[in-house]
């Protein structure tokens, strides 16, 4: 009996981890690929503790040749801990058409806030982090002028050590 009970427990966890879903609301103004964005993918994109003891990151990407499709969202927040109350140490990469481009079709935003003295426009990262869920809400601007704002909604979080 105890063994059919492990197993529906493994079973259960499992299809809970294959069923969580990350969705991206993604909203840009102020340059060509203006507009709102969603994704939902059935992949866990955010993860704690991978780059560093308290880090929060978000890899999401996708290999596409639409030059005008959402492609990818990087986040690297040093201290999930500080973002809880939001914090301006982050850095994020959104991309929209083919990543990686040798003709230069795709299009990245970047805000990089972790070295002050070197920041690279500006922002606020919230992170409520829920244990297996998570809400990650980016608002900035970039040092062209673009402004974005992200929200993640983790159905699962990666976490390192576990």
């Amino acid at each position: 009996m105890l063994t059919k009970l492990t197993l529906l427990a493994t079973l259960a966890c499992f299809l809970t981890v294959v069923q969580a879903q990350t969705t991206i609301t993604l909203t840009v103004e102020g340059d060509e690929k203006a507009g709102t964005y969603e994704v939902t993918t059935e992949d866990t994109t955010c993860s704690h503790g991978f780059v560093g003891e308290d880090s929060w990151g978000n890899q999401y990407s996708i290999v596409t040749e639409d030059p005008d499709a959402f492609s990818s969202l990087q986040l690297i927040v040093p201290s999930t801990k500080a973002a809880e109350a939001g914090t301006d140490a982050f850095i994020t990469t959104i991309s929209f058409g083919p990543l990686f481009s040798p003709s230069g079709e795709g299009v990245s935003h970047e805000i990089d806030t972790r070295d002050p003295g070197s920041a690279s426009g500006e922002g606020t990262v919230t992170i409520e982090d829920n244990g297996n869920t998570a809400r990650v809400t980016i608002t900035g601007t970039t040092a062209e002028g673009v402004a974005l704002e992200a929200v993640i909604e983790c159905g699962n979080v990666m976490r390192a050590g576990g």
